[in-house]
């Protein structure tokens, strides 16, 4: 249905409503600087609304009643602006002083937003024509950066304050991470903590029975123990050195035993440290695949150790002697107790020969 058709008249025989005369002063022309590309002939323009633009300057005849591509150029003091739409063309006047109008054949488009805000801008009179330019003389005001609050030196001092505990606290948190990390990859530790010993001499039962005396301050030839044996002897042992009597778990009155369980070990002071212990069997995979064995003291100490594997044990666990090296003397005492643990050798292993790479190469 087309524009003259919606206000086409029930009388038939009233005057025809002229085409085009739903644009009669619906948009008013408003004359400002623009120029426009028709059919890539540039020509000046003359008046623009929302729904015409009337421009000056020659057209192809072909051309004339035709939609074409438009755009609508204008020039402001160091930049211009372009909008592009669809017009219907027609042409009003002599060959000489033509006047061009261009319809736009959809007046709602995408270039309807800024056409609006230019001749609002010029109808408020924030933009002005200067010759063939346009100027905006509208609010430029930039808006005022706020003073730079001082703070005082306290403030300051909390500020600082806050800023190293939190980077004080971050560190223990990145450090406790670290350590609990390293300590389940580097170490596997036994369960079972162990009491240090020196080496010695033991005294086994040579019968099963019963101890009916003990004697830990015994010297070299007095009664040191005694056996109730099952076969109704009395059997007694005799210190045979003057050492000392380390007790063992049989060594009480009143305790039975079985022939050839370990009573007491024979020590001096001049014997070596070690300790008897029991090893789960993942330590034993640990110790043939090369791990490290290490005794941590109480006191904070290390110290790496030697084992001996003796056999037997309970299931799951393996006997073993552990000695300490001549170093460890002074550092160590006998009746320290102690825990057994492997040490990964993946640090020699994998950063020591870094570390050497490294070093050869700023030689």
């Amino acid at each position: 249905m087309s524009n003259t058709e919606l206000f086409e008249p029930l009388n038939s025989s009233t005057e025809d409503v002229p085409s085009g005369f739903v644009f009669e002063e619906e948009h008013p022309q408003i004359k400002l600087p623009f120029s426009a590309f028709v059919c890539g002939r540039r020509m000046e323009g003359e008046s623009l609304s929302l729904t015409k633009a009337e421009l000056s300057g020659l057209l192809a005849p072909g051309e004339v009643g035709t939609e074409e591509l438009i755009s609508l150029r204008f020039d402001f003091d160091g930049f211009s602006i372009t909008l592009y739409s669809e017009a219907f063309v027609s042409k009003s006047g002599d060959s000489e002083n033509a006047t061009v109008e261009l319809r736009f054949s959809n007046p709602t488009g995408e270039h309807l937003a800024p056409l609006r805000y230019i001749l609002n801008s010029h109808i408020a009179g924030h933009v002005v024509s200067m010759g063939q330019l346009l100027g905006f003389t509208g609010p430029v005001d930039v808006k005022p950066t706020p003073p730079e609050v001082q703070q005082s030196l306290a403030n300051r001092l909390m500020m600082f304050a806050r800023m190293g505990l939190v980077f004080g606290l971050s560190t223990v948190l990145v450090y406790s991470a670290v350590t609990i990390v390293y300590q389940r990859v580097a170490y596997q530790y036994e369960a079972h903590p162990v009491t240090i010993t020196r080496e010695g001499e033991l005294m086994r039962a040579t019968s099963a029975g019963q101890i009916t005396f003990v004697n830990p301050t015994a010297v070299k030839g007095d009664v040191v123990y005694s056996i109730a044996a099952n076969s109704g002897e009395l059997l007694s042992v005799r210190m045979p050195c003057d050492c000392n009597v380390l007790a063992l778990a049989g060594f009480k009155t009143g305790a039975t035993v079985l022939a050839g369980d370990e009573i007491v070990k024979l020590t001096d002071e001049t014997a070596a440290l070690a300790v008897v212990t029991q090893i789960s069997d993942g330590g034993v995979a640990r110790m043939i695949a090369g791990d490290q064995p290490e005794l941590e003291l109480t006191s904070g100490a290390v110290v790496p150790v030697s084992l001996d594997f003796e056999g037997g044990g309970p299931a799951g666990q393996v006997r073993a002697t552990l000695t300490l090296p001549q170093s460890a003397t002074g550092v160590a005492q006998a009746g320290d107790a102690a825990r057994l643990r492997f040490r990964n050798r993946f640090l020699d292993n994998w950063i020591a020969p870094i570390f050497g790479f490294l070093q050869a190469g700023q030689a």
